[in-house]
C-alpha cells in the first residue's frame, strides 16, 4: 500500500521551460548553457560540497553575464518557483486521502532556502529532501536510502516520481514504487495508474498559477 509520494520538483510540479525560455530570451543563455552548468559545476554544491556562488560566479563570467551574481539568482530563481496548478490540486487530493507528500529533489543549498520560503511550498510539501541536505543526490543509492530511513517507511510504501528515467530506475533497485513523469501535463494521469482513488475530476482550477499558493 502506498503511504507516501516523493515528487521530483524541476520538471514534474515545477516547469522547467519558462525559465529557459526567459534565460535564452531575454539574456542569451541557451538551455545547453544550463545543461553543461548543471551537469558540470553545479553538481559540487547539489551534494552540498561547495556554495553556490563558489560554483555560479566562474560560470557567470564564461557567460559574459554583465549583472551581480545575486541579480541573476534572483532571475533564476524566480523565474522556476511556480508550481504548475493541475499538480497543486493533486497533491492537495493525495494529502485529503491521507497520503503523504514529500519533495525529493536535487538542489543546492540557496535554491533549497529560496523554495522553502515560497508561499504554500511547505503546505503541499511538509516533509522536503534535498540533496544537499540528505549529502547524497539522485540517483545515488545512498539518497534515497537516506530518505526511506528519514521517512521510516517500507520501501514498497513509497511512490516516486521523476522525469529522469536514470532517478526512476535508482528508486526501483532501492524497492521504491517509480514512475516517470515526462511533464507536469502528465502528473496526475501518472498517480492514477498507481492510486485509483485519483480521477481527473480536481483538474483545471486556474491555467495561470500563482508560485504554491492555493489555487
Amino acid at each position: 500500500m502506498i503511504r507516501c509520494v516523493a515528487f521530483d520538483l524541476d520538471g514534474v510540479v515545477i516547469p522547467s521551460e519558462p525559465s529557459f525560455d526567459y534565460f535564452e530570451a531575454e539574456h542569451g543563455i541557451s538551455r545547453s548553457q544550463f545543461r553543461v552548468f548543471f551537469e558540470g559545476p553545479y553538481l559540487a554544491a547539489m551534494r552540498g560540497e561547495r556554495d553556490l556562488p563558489e560554483v555560479l560566479a566562474p560560470t557567470l563570467r564564461a557567460w559574459g553575464w554583465r549583472g551581480s551574481l545575486s541579480e541573476f539568482t534572483r532571475l533564476w530563481f524566480g523565474s522556476a518557483d511556480r508550481c504548475d496548478p493541475d499538480a497543486a490540486v493533486l497533491i492537495r487530493e493525495l494529502a485529503q486521502l491521507g497520503l503523504l507528500c514529500c519533495a525529493a529533489s536535487n538542489q543546492d543549498h540557496q535554491r533549497a532556502r529560496h523554495l522553502d520560503g515560497v508561499a504554500g511550498f511547505q503546505e503541499l510539501f511538509p516533509r522536503r529532501f534535498f540533496s544537499c541536505r540528505v549529502g547524497a543526490m539522485k540517483p545515488s543509492e545512498a539518497f534515497f536510502t537516506r530518505v526511506e530511513r528519514s521517512l521510516e517507511l517500507a520501501a514498497e510504501e513509497i511512490l516516486f516520481l521523476d522525469d529522469k528515467p536514470e532517478n526512476v530506475r535508482a528508486a526501483a533497485a532501492c524497492g521504491w514504487q517509480s514512475a516517470h513523469v515526462a511533464a507536469p501535463g502528465r502528473l496526475r494521469a501518472v498517480v492514477a495508474s498507481f492510486l485509483p482513488e485519483v480521477t481527473d475530476s480536481g483538474r483545471g482550477s486556474n491555467s495561470q498559477g500563482d508560485r504554491f499558493r492555493a489555487v
